[in-house]
């Protein structure tokens, strides 16, 4: 279980920025990013030493002290990776994309408890225009 989780968090970071870097290259109009994705390189970290621990346990050779020591310190190393990655891998993230000619259509931001998909765009212009186009389909 915790093999297919820490799979999981890594393709989701691994498509997320693949899309960022398509879009930034391609000189696209707008695209929208997923932020929860940012969580993907810790959460990949801390369920890697659980798949290990969970693993060593399941075959019949747990880990000794020693090794379980390092397998927890990895482990919560990705919690905390998790919580400031986030953090500063926004900031990182908006850099690139301010730097790049990108502005964050701040209307167009869907926010819940456990994502934050943005919208980015090249101008306002477009931002009015993906903002009338959302209202008229809802």
């Amino acid at each position: 279980m915790f093999v297919g989780l820490s799979i999981g968090s890594a393709y989701f970071l691994i498509s997320e920025l693949g899309s960022l870097l398509s879009a930034v290259n391609s000189q696209l109009a707008h695209f929208n990013f997923e932020k929860f994705s940012l969580l993907g390189f810790g959460g990949f970290i801390g369920l890697c030493s659980f798949s290990v621990l969970t693993g060593a346990y399941l075959i019949g050779s747990p880990l000794q002290d020693y090794g379980q020591a390092i397998a927890i310190k990895i482990a919560l190393a990705g919690l905390v990776i998790m919580i400031v990655g986030r953090i500063v891998g926004g900031y990182v993230i908006d850099y690139i994309l301010i730097s790049n000619g990108y502005q964050e259509c701040r209307e167009l931001i869907d926010m819940g408890p456990r994502h934050r998909l943005e919208t980015w765009a090249r101008s306002e212009d477009i931002c009015e225009m993906l903002k009338s186009d959302g209202l008229q389909t809802q």
